[in-house]
């Protein structure tokens, strides 16, 4: 006799639960909503509707926050997420500059600075980009206890060890792995790290509502890369996926700070338009129109950063996106590189390549501060 096994049922304290968690996630998405709006989304009565929201106001996490406008009859109340109730900031570190971020509850930026301080692996370093941090969260007037942590976006290879993160590879700010202690421990918050690339491309999926598919290419001084599918950043237990700074387009080309010759992001990265010419971005940009030699470059630049979309397009099967510095400057661009992609794809005559909806640079920045938020919300 074949015996079948039956699912436990739920009981009714999870059924609250789920319905608890609903009802704040419409909220937090849809606000600001009415009890009407939620019991009729939700399929829920008014009565346990009204039991929720108070649940949540007593909490300072919903709060009801004026009417809307009236049909006929009483006006009803507004529910909305209560845009103060925590903070967190996002800090992304680079080799000549770091940004802070600072954002709310519901994800809004409500500060974000960039300052010019080469990065070095060393104990004043870390005492003064926390030191900033903290003025940073002073003069937005923050009450440090609504702090609830701080994303580090650092543009390399990182391991998590119980609480310590070790930068296994980061080639633009050192050519050894370091500990991220000399940083971290003058942080008076608790605090995560991780790659720039997966945090910018993890506030990409915001937007969508972790609903699109796509491959995101970061362009730094270094190149960095992430998948999304299904909403879920796609990963190996080796941290080896996505790193398409370092695929090989150009056999014994230029030399890559990981060792190898003809990466991609030797020919794509900031450097080619600045470091390398000792300039800044903004200096390149700046004489771009009337400049033959930095004409033939860009022009250069753009072929090669077309090959590695289009090689990526045909590995994955997925959209590209583009982020990371160079946004601001590439965007009026857009054009050039369709037409640049469409003489290179034979196979693909659908559009699927696009810039960032994260038009700033912070992107990444940005999307280590909303994981923090994302945390948070994971235990209400």
């Amino acid at each position: 006799m074949i015996s079948s096994e039956t699912k436990p049922s739920i009981t009714s304290i999870e059924v609250k639960e789920m319905n608890m968690k609903k009802l704040f996630s419409y909220v937090y998405h849809n606000g600001p909503v009415s009890k009407q709006e939620l019991a009729y989304n939700l399929s829920l009565s008014i009565p346990t509707v009204n039991l929720y929201l108070k649940n949540y106001e007593k909490a300072n996490i919903i709060i009801q926050e004026g009417t809307f406008d009236s049909t006929g009859g009483r006006k009803a109340a507004a529910y909305k997420c209560n845009s103060s109730h925590i903070f967190s900031v996002g800090v992304y570190i680079t080799r000549f500059f770091f940004i802070i971020t600072i954002i709310n509850f519901i994800g809004e930026e409500i500060f974000s600075q960039k300052i010019k301080r080469a990065f070095e692996l060393s104990e004043t370093y870390g005492r003064d980009i926390n030191l900033q941090v903290d003025k940073a969260i002073s003069s937005c007037q923050i009450d440090p206890a609504k702090i609830y942590g701080v994303g580090f976006s650092i543009p390399g290879t990182i391991e998590k060890n119980n609480d310590h993160y070790t930068v296994l590879f980061s080639g633009s700010l050192s050519d050894k792995s370091w500990s991220f202690d000399v940083i971290g421990k003058y942080c008076k918050y608790p605090y995560i790290v991780d790659n720039d690339a997966y945090f910018g491309s993890y506030a990409e999926a915001r937007i969508d509502n972790f609903e699109s598919n796509f491959a995101f290419l970061n362009i730094a001084s270094g190149v960095g890369g992430a998948i999304f599918i299904d909403g879920k950043h796609f990963s190996n237990q080796h941290e080896t996926t996505a790193k398409f700074g370092h695929l090989i387009i150009q056999p014994n080309g230029n030399l890559c700070n990981c060792g190898r010759k003809g990466c991609l992001q030797t020919y794509i990265s900031t450097d080619v338009l600045s470091d390398n010419l000792n300039i800044s971005l903004e200096q390149f940009f700046a004489d771009l129109k009337c400049n033959r030699d930095y004409q033939e470059i860009f022009n250069r630049y753009l072929d090669y950063l077309c090959i590695g979309i289009s090689n990526l397009r045909l590995i994955l099967g997925l959209d590209v996106v583009v982020a990371g510095e160079t946004i601001e400057y590439l965007a009026s661009y857009e054009d050039v590189i369709l037409k640049k992609l469409s003489d290179l794809d034979v196979f693909d005559s659908k559009r699927y390549f696009r810039f960032t909806k994260n038009k700033k640079a912070n992107s990444s920045c940005k999307g280590a501060a909303l994981k923090i938020v994302s945390e948070y919300i994971a235990t209400i």
